[in-house]
């Protein structure tokens, strides 16, 4: 119902579902005026005249509706069709012996994945003469930014170690956490701040610079020989670990081991630098109950923001709907705000 309605209807769609994205296409350049006209349009097409108007759209056309700020754009969520993808959840998929490739596992995220996404929203930040992007509130930025993080690595590393290791206890598992901020910090901006070890940051070093090319201040003269020896560390982690399915000391021997990841002991290699410190193993596990039960635990934050978070992490983030408690919605005190109105509130 989400992919494929329009979001009025009895069982709402999302607001860019298939029915809302070929409204949305209708009104483009002299098309439709009006989603009113759009509907009405599209009413009398046929399905082949449908298709074809689709498929001779310009590239920037189809994108166009999904745009937002920054240069991103809102991806089409992942359906489980039973095809593409399992129809059950990842989890009970892998907490399966069979159904899955058991193969070595390498898996991390960045310490601040979420900032990048809060740093692009000006309902988190403001503007120094009306230019340089700052936060607005310091302690409600970090409070935010931290739960969703952390929710992040626990859906996307320990909880899906978790069920590999349980349904393969032999099955070589790995991961780590991107701690590199060492970015321009001065009066007019703070980067490490804004953004952290932000998502998308480690991409400059292991392929090509990506970040540093779009935002000043990533790379400068003072931190461009670490950030040189940081990226070789971690391709020579990814080249042992493509060649052994161990990442080992890498693929050179130069670097400290790195352990495997289990569930009654979740260590992980932190990548950071310089390297004589930043190249460490830490036990730094996070489970989608701790995060649960440190919100639970929030209380500076307000009610609204509260429930928003426990919307946007466990109802709203792709795939994962069923880490979503109507009960545990309400003892957050969270019955006065139906859950769609707040869908986005926190990020």
């Amino acid at each position: 119902a989400q992919a494929e309605n329009a979001f009025d209807a009895a069982e709402p769609g999302h607001d860019n579902s298939s029915h809302e994205l070929v409204l949305k296409w209708l009104q483009l350049g002299d098309g439709a005026a009006n989603r009113t006209a759009a509907e009405r349009v599209l009413a009398y097409l046929t399905d082949a005249e449908l298709e074809r108007l689709l498929r001779e759209l310009p590239l920037d056309d189809l994108m166009a509706p999904l745009a937002n700020d920054g240069g991103m754009y809102s991806a089409p969520a992942l359906i489980r069709d039973g095809t593409v993808l399992p129809a059950e959840p990842l989890l009970e998929v892998f907490s399966r012996a069979d159904g899955w490739n058991r193969v070595p596992v390498l898996a991390g995220t960045n310490r601040d994945e979420i900032k990048l996404f809060l740093a692009l929203d000006e309902q988190h930040t403001t503007r120094r003469f009306g230019l340089f992007p700052a936060v607005a509130d310091p302690a409600r930025y970090e409070a935010i930014a931290r739960l969703h993080s952390d929710n992040w690595k626990a859906i996307g590393v320990d909880e899906p170690l978790a069920r590999m290791a349980a349904a393969a206890p032999d099955l070589p598992l790995f991961a780590y956490r991107f701690d590199w901020d060492a970015m321009r910090s001065n009066w007019l901006i703070d980067l490490p701040q804004l953004l952290g070890a932000a998502h998308g940051l480690e991409l400059d070093f292991l392929f090509e610079p990506l970040f540093s090319e779009r935002v000043p201040g990533v790379l400068t003269d003072s931190n461009r020989g670490e950030v040189t020896a940081l990226g070789r560390a971690m391709r020579d982690y990814w080249a042992g670990f493509a060649y052994s399915g161990r990442p080992g000391s890498g693929r050179s021997a130069a670097y400290p081991p790195w352990p495997r990841w289990r569930p009654e002991q979740p260590l992980l290699m932190v990548l950071d630098a310089p390297l004589e410190t930043g190249l460490r193993v830490e036990e730094a596990g996070v489970r989608v109950a701790d995060v649960k039960e440190t919100l639970a635990a929030t209380t500076n934050l307000g009610a609204r923001l509260r429930c928003a978070l426990y919307v946007d992490m466990f109802r709203e983030n792709n795939g994962v709907v069923e880490l979503f408690s109507a009960r545990e919605y309400q003892e957050l005190g969270c019955a006065p705000f139906p859950a769609r109105s707040l869908v986005g509130e926190s990020r």
